[in-house]
């Protein structure tokens, strides 16, 4: 059979974004099942956020805008704008303008980046700075684009991993601000330019275990069930992705970030640590001090425990138990070296995820 044209299309109403105060229709062709759906919205929720809309809602009726044609609809003499995104893509976009509170709200199936993936396209092709700048803060509620706010948040996990049996946890009682999933992050980042998130998105999936799909797993034992799925992310990894999602660069970068994370424990670690110490009259400062970084900077033979920043944390958090061992004079001397190993991860992070 001959394919339909969009006028010959059955057309629908859309459910919820069909306002009766509206000024303006919005037809778009739905891509799963080639219906017409029609939005009547305010012209205005578009024209203030998009120069894109605002010059295209002033054409006259007939006028080809390159992004839609303007014509008039039906009996309700209202301005009528056939786009040529998908209908699921436009329904993405007038949600996130009208109720965004949904796309902000984290689930279990740690899945942000997939909802906001059609908005964000949207966002991005209509030049929406305002509604694209806040797409983007929900992303970094997730990915700290700082790593102070990383050492911080690893360290509400550190901490909840020492409290609870063995650091494994069931996925149901896993908090929330701890469960994103990197992989999609870093495919969405890497699609829209996003780069304040790569970093942390990069580092948390090193600790991630290589071929362990995500929604495979959960498909597996869902949310809820009686026991909930089991992982741990911190020490040994096991925690699983959504690896489909990499590009053969994103895959690339995460080899290269593995490499320098076991070059880094191998060598800067103790180059940075132990160079220059302090002299010091108490003999005992200086091999409790050697004896911390010899023994925390052993390279785990697993490569997803390369957690090089919790070693960071973990060296802060013994040398203030061993305060009784070490004058605070050493103690003072020792803070700076810590913070230049932790900076210079940062700054090779930031060298490879954002490489071009």
């Amino acid at each position: 059979m001959p394919s339909q044209t969009p006028d010959e299309r059955p057309e629908k109403r859309h459910d919820t974004l069909w306002f009766s105060d509206g000024n303006i229709v919005l037809s778009a062709v739905e891509s799963s099942t080639g219906d017409t759906i029609v939005f009547c919205i305010h012209k205005s929720s578009l024209a203030r956020q998009s120069k894109v809309f605002e010059s295209m809602f002033e054409l006259p009726q007939g006028a080809d805008t390159g992004d839609g044609v303007v014509e008039a609809y039906g009996g309700l003499n209202l301005p009528l704008v056939r786009v040529p995104d998908a209908a699921e893509d436009v329904e993405a976009l007038l949600n996130a303008l009208h109720d965004p509170l949904p796309l902000s709200q984290r689930s279990l199936l740690s899945d942000t980046p997939l909802r906001l993936r059609k908005a964000l396209h949207m966002a991005s092709k209509y030049l929406m700075d305002d509604l694209r700048a806040k797409l983007i803060r929900i992303l970094e509620q997730e990915w700290p684009p700082n790593l102070n706010d990383l050492n911080q948040k690893d360290r509400i996990l550190d901490d909840m991993v020492k409290s609870l049996n063995g650091g494994v946890f069931l996925v149901t009682e896993w908090p929330l601000h701890l469960t994103p999933e990197p992989a999609a992050a870093i495919a969405l980042a890497e699609d829209y330019d996003i780069p304040s998130i790569l970093p942390a998105a990069y580092y948390d999936l090193l600790r991630c275990a290589p071929g362990v799909d995500w929604d495979l797993k959960f498909a597996e034992e869902p949310p809820g069930g009686p026991t909930g799925f089991r992982f741990c992310v911190s020490h040994v990894g096991g925690k699983p992705a959504r690896w489909e999602s990499l590009s053969r660069d994103s895959l690339l970068k995460l080899l290269r970030l593995q490499g320098y994370v076991e070059r880094h424990y191998h060598f800067e670690f103790k180059k940075t640590l132990l160079e220059d110490n302090p002299e010091c009259n108490n003999t005992s400062c200086r091999k409790t001090w050697v004896d911390l970084v010899n023994t925390l900077g052993t390279v785990p033979t697993h490569v997803c425990g390369r957690d090089i920043y919790r070693v960071y944390r973990a060296l802060v958090s013994e040398l203030q138990d061993a305060n009784s061992q070490i004058c605070l004079d050493c103690l003072s001397a020792y803070a700076p070296k810590i913070t230049k190993g932790r900076n210079a991860v940062w700054s090779k992070l930031e060298e490879i995820c954002l490489a071009k």
